[in-house]
């Protein structure tokens, strides 16, 4: 990423990459790996602004042991640290304590996700990461990922019949449930099998994401009973973002009660909860077949 990281960041800034040797493997994918440092960088070159300043990302091996393991609230063990600091203009306290909501921002209309999205990926990754900045002292955001053994994690999906799962690779998904742990379980297991995911606990959330990242959402997967708008109303900005989005409708109630209250020519599967993930998985691949 190097080269391109070069031409996106401030002519003021200089930047200064340090990669550690003997890293552990982490269960990401390339992309998810490149949003996290490309979202970090461009953030810390917009730090810097028209001033001169530096950028440093460093990567490296680290051991969290069981003390710090409580501390840190991730599993003890061998983790992968990247770190993105820069000599910038720092944030506040009260920035600080906002910058992962989504949309929270700082900065023109438009550029508000960064830090969100970072903090969803790393999160659904098993990581977590850790912030420090005062103002006008610029900002280190240290970012560790478990290590494979960590996780314990091989490096093909198992079906539950014991066979390798088929890949799964068709954009992004969109996971739209207001039931936090439902919604952060299906993430994480549909981040490990190859996808790139966003998440929304409600109708407003997912329609705010989808028009800022609607072409690159492939399929949905929308409770059908959330507050706020409807989700037809949802499904017509999906669709209106990219035409041949697929969507897979999820309730508690039974496929008829939904197909007779849920008509769009997007809905391509559905699936009943309490649902296994290896039923979601054959939902995907029949709706993406």
């Amino acid at each position: 990423m190097f080269p391109l990281l070069k031409v996106l960041v401030s002519k003021h800034a200089a930047l200064k990459i340090d990669l550690g040797k003997d890293l552990p493997a982490v269960w990401a994918n390339e992309a998810q790996i490149r949003q996290i440092v490309l979202n970090l960088v461009t953030n810390a070159s917009d730090a810097i602004g028209d001033r001169d300043g530096m950028i440093r990302v460093i990567t490296s091996r680290v051991t969290v042991d069981e003390a710090a393991a409580i501390t840190k609230g991730v599993v003890e063990g061998e983790y992968m640290n990247l770190t993105v600091s820069d000599t910038g203009r720092g944030m506040s306290r009260e920035t600080q304590t906002k910058m992962f909501e989504p949309f929270f921002t700082t900065k023109r209309t438009g550029r508000g996700i960064g830090l969100s999205v970072v903090h969803g990926l790393v999160r659904r990754l098993g990581g977590a990461i850790y912030v420090t900045s005062e103002p006008n002292g610029g900002a280190t955001f240290q970012i560790v990922l478990p290590g494979s053994a960590v996780t314990g994690e091989t490096s093909d999906p198992i079906s539950h019949d014991g066979k390798t799962a088929c890949p799964l690779h068709h954009g992004a998904v969109l996971v739209v449930d207001d039931e936090d742990s439902l919604r952060q379980a299906v993430a994480k297991m549909l981040c490990r099998i190859g996808f790139d995911v966003f998440e929304a606990a409600d109708c407003i959330a997912a329609a705010n994401l989808l028009r800022a990242n609607g072409g690159k959402i492939g399929v949905m997967l929308l409770d059908m009973t959330l507050p706020g708008p409807s989700t037809d109303e949802v499904i017509a900005v999906a669709a209106e973002a990219r035409p041949d989005v697929k969507v897979i409708m999820t309730s508690a109630f039974n496929e008829e009660i939904v197909r007779s209250r849920a008509t769009a020519p997007q809905i391509r599967g559905f699936i009943r909860k309490p649902f296994r993930f290896e039923d979601l998985l054959k939902t995907l691949r029949s709706s993406l077949s």
